[in-house]
């Protein structure tokens, strides 16, 4: 499909809007990819990823904004009914998700209509004043997690319509700037007098930098390889603490299987390997967007003892890779863990954000949890 779409179902004053499959818009949705600045998760291949492990019956749809044809915003709408969680059932809308509980755990962040910035916020409104009218039968939208800081942008759209704006959690994120980096000793010269002897002695342990080596999997073939050992180390590491890890789930592991194994993907992801003298000490899984990289999951080995900080090594020198590949930001991502805190230079928060329908249930639901737990409401 080209980047023009003519199956109109609903005019505003100057464009029309358009819904569809998700698998009619790959052109479309590529191409104002391009021209976006979006996290990786609104990335086509990691959309059809998704899409194609839904059944057929509950698939996403797209709807899309276009002007003369050519859409100018998009987003996906998984449709999920939630009953196990909470005491009222209502059905829900899921923008840039599947809707599937299992699929989702995923975990989109700093999610937001794909448009070019400063269109966000128009788009959202339209889309979900759409909804309203010619939508499938829902009670509440979720926006997922969005950056605070976009959230204050998008939230004025909304304004005058009949929904009732819930902030449904909310958490950290850390990021580390690595725009003017070229080296390793550029970016521990930015860190915490601790964090800076931590890294260096550990470095020291694994024989000195010049004994460890940063190398990106070349092949989808070569990816799927370490992400295994990714798996492996990361899945070790959690479940002796009691815990499932990230690829717990026989689908989440499908679904990133998929992912990396297209060579569509290319462009999104990344697994790198932090090699010392007597092998691997460490995994990345990055996904790559613009200027930014997102370490989306990890896997380090603490054969050695967890003195050696096969983590905060590999970090550091992922901080320093990318500053030397001249990208902006390396995103730690949601989490108020204390290897976050030690290695980042900045912090924002991310907002999970539901719009919900008002509808009596809700309110006293609402009013419920208020009581309970202080729940924030704008």
């Amino acid at each position: 499909m080209t980047g023009m779409l003519t199956n109109a179902r609903f005019l505003a004053d100057t464009w029309s809007i358009i819904e569809g499959a998700l698998d009619e818009f790959e052109g479309p949705w590529e191409a104002l990819y391009g021209v976006c600045s979006p996290p990786p998760y609104l990335s086509y291949i990691w959309q059809s990823t998704l899409y194609a492990l839904c059944p057929g019956g509950s698939r996403p749809f797209v709807i899309a904004l276009a002007e003369g044809g050519r859409p100018w915003a998009m987003a996906s709408f998984g449709y999920a009914v939630r009953n196990a969680s909470r005491p009222i059932r209502a059905r829900v809308l899921k923008m840039n998700e599947s809707g599937d509980p299992e699929l989702d755990g995923v975990l989109l962040e700093h999610n937001r209509p794909l448009a070019r910035s400063g269109d966000e916020g128009e788009a959202l409104g339209a889309m979900a004043a759409y909804l309203l009218e010619h939508g499938p039968a829902w009670d509440e939208l979720s926006l997922g997690w969005v950056d605070e800081a976009v959230w204050r942008r998008l939230r004025p759209a909304l304004s005058g319509l009949p929904l009732t704006v819930v902030e449904d959690g909310r958490s950290p994120y850390y990021f580390i700037d690595v725009g003017r980096l070229s080296g390793l000793d550029d970016y521990l010269g930015l860190m915490s007098a601790n964090t800076r002897y931590q890294i260096r002695r550990a470095v020291r342990q694994y024989g000195g930098a010049d004994a460890l080596t940063w190398s990106v999997a070349p092949t989808p073939a070569v990816a799927l390889e370490w992400f295994s050992d990714l798996q492996r180390l990361h899945q070790a590491s959690w479940n002796v603490r009691g815990q499932r890890g990230a690829f717990s789930s026989a689908r989440i592991r499908e679904f990133h299987a998929r992912l990396i194994a297209d060579p569509r993907s290319s462009g999104v992801v990344e697994i790198a390997r932090i090699d010392a003298a007597h092998g691997p000490i460490g995994y990345l899984y990055n996904l790559r967007a613009g200027d930014t990289v997102f370490n989306y999951q990890s896997g380090f080995d603490y054969a050695g003892g967890r003195q050696c900080k096969p983590g905060l090594v590999s970090h550091a020198l992922a901080a320093a890779e990318y500053g030397r590949r001249g990208m902006r930001r390396y995103d730690l991502l949601m989490g108020d863990s204390q290897y976050k805190r030690s290695l980042s230079t900045g912090s924002g928060s991310m907002v999970r954000i539901v719009l919900q329908r008002r509808r009596l249930r809700l309110a006293l639901e609402r009013i419920a949890r208020s009581l309970l737990s202080g729940i924030r409401r704008y």
